[in-house]
């Protein structure tokens, strides 16, 4: 089995976007030297000075390691001496098997011509970060459906894409939302690597986004891994956010799994298995984008039009927030979801979605979940008014009603917030009201939504066991 990472993936040329090399080897990358020594003799001892060890004995008794792929792309790691390697390889390769040498990347010692000698004492450079990133994830649990995917570590060309104006380029905002979706975070210093399975973002200013992000926060420094990205842990009243920064925009992570070992998903604002509480820690993290993935998120960079992610389930791509209805760049479509995973049933629950969410929650105030289901759908009925009339969205009184009339208890919270929005239209004799820039209207959505919160992370819970199934079962 081997992670496909193109090493030279992108090729630079007149196009704002660079093109992916066609010419990907199909075992083009190989676990790490020192991780494919460890495999070969069955080692499960993680303690650093026993692997050197371990190391130290192979390269005295002058073995190489090898992989072997089978039809199945399922890799057995094994020792020979280096002439065995050279027979073997061209005896059998590309008939059944397939092998794959682990190079170290090293360096003669200048003036010592003795073979045997040069040999005992070459130097060990810097092992390949890419490999150290593949051998984490080959053999973490979902080894098998990562295996087939192509990885390639993000590119400074890239990076200039993240970081282009959205008031000049508007589209740039739906590609920079989907390239990052399935991405791989991977800590050089811990080891540990995160799966995104669903992101969103939120622009750096007022001026292209109401819900925007502090640019305290998260504005990338000046000395970063990437130009201008920065990823990073932020701690709030709302939980542990794990996001990306970028001079225009921030990325936040809502839902991901560890793939080095096994932990349950997270789903929601707060990410815990995966932090980067340190300046060290974020400058040490290497981000890995999907071939597959860039390319379509390509096509929506390419689409000066651009206004949405996927052509299906528009409510899926809103993102979840709980302020500032009344304006338009709220019904954005900026969230998107890894495409091996289901956009409706794997993806975090929103205040716009949650009337979908069929399952029975239960309340810890005694409501109906039902009365949540019907609050979501006012939401949902707002947002599809925006996505079809812009600016000139009305909410009509029937709608409202329509609503109301399926309350079997009109003196429980949710009705009576509704309630007050009936008594709009009263007040001014209207059957419609306007929704963009109503005050009075979004001071008793923003209540709403904040009532649906808790029914909201109750919902996700249930996300968690359809990614982790999703996973397991691919």
């Amino acid at each position: 089995m081997v992670l496909h990472i193109d090493t030279q993936a992108l090729k630079t040329d007149t196009l704002a976007f660079p093109e992916l090399d066609s010419s990907v080897m199909k075992y083009g990358t190989m676990i790490a030297y020192e991780d494919s020594v460890l495999s070969s003799l069955k080692s499960t001892e993680e303690k650093h000075t026993m692997e050197k060890r371990m190391v130290g004995i192979v390269n005295s008794l002058d073995l190489e390691p090898f992989g072997i792929y089978n039809d199945n792309d399922v890799e057995i790691s094994a020792l020979t001496s280096d002439n065995n390697i050279e027979m073997l390889i061209e005896k059998y390769h590309g008939k059944k098997v397939y092998f794959s040498r682990k190079r170290r990347d090293i360096e003669e010692v200048e003036g010592d011509n003795d073979a045997k000698t040069n040999r005992k004492n070459k130097i060990m450079r810097h092992i390949s970060n890419d490999n150290r990133f593949s051998s984490r994830v080959l053999n973490g649990p979902y080894a098998k459906i990562l295996s087939k995917r192509n990885y390639f570590e993000l590119t400074e060309d890239i990076c200039s894409l993240l970081n282009i104006c959205w008031l000049s380029s508007p589209n740039m905002k739906y590609f920079a939302t989907k390239v990052m979706a399935g991405a791989i975070l991977y800590n050089l210093e811990t080891g540990q690597a995160l799966l995104i399975t669903s992101i969103e973002t939120y622009g750096r200013t007022p001026s292209v986004d109401p819900h925007f992000e502090n640019p305290q926060v998260s504005f990338p420094p000046r000395d970063t891994k990437y130009q201008n990205i920065w990823p990073m842990t932020n701690t709030t009243n709302e939980g542990t956010k794990l996001i990306i920064g970028t001079m225009e925009f921030n990325y936040l992570i809502t839902a991901s799994i560890r793939v080095d070992s096994n932990h349950l998903p997270e789903v929601g604002p707060s990410t815990k298995s995966f932090l980067l509480n340190s300046i060290e820690s974020s400058k040490n993290t290497q981000i890995f984008l999907d071939r597959d993935v860039y390319e379509q998120a390509k096509l929506l960079g390419e689409d000066l039009g651009c206004s949405r992610i996927e052509t299906s389930h528009s409510l899926y791509q809103v993102r979840q927030i709980r302020s500032k209805f009344t304006e338009i760049e709220t019904y954005d479509k900026l969230r998107a979801t890894f495409d091996l995973l289901n956009i409706v049933s794997d993806q975090p629950v929103t205040i716009f979605t949650l009337c979908d969410f069929s399952k029975a929650i239960p309340s810890d105030d005694g409501e109906p979940y039902s009365n949540y289901t019907l609050g979501s759908k006012l939401f949902m009925k707002i947002a599809a008014e925006i996505f079809s009339k812009e600016y000139k969205a009305q909410l009509e009184k029937d709608v409202v009603e329509s609503i109301m009339f399926r309350f079997k208890d009109r003196t429980q919270k949710i009705p009576r917030i509704i309630e007050e929005i009936m008594n709009l239209y009263d007040t001014k004799g209207v059957e419609k009201i306007r929704i963009l820039y109503n005050q009075e209207l979004n001071r008793i959505l923003v209540k709403l939504a904040n009532v649906l919160a808790s029914s909201i992370t109750k919902a996700n819970k249930e996300i968690i066991k359809n990614i982790q199934t999703a996973f397991t079962q691919h």
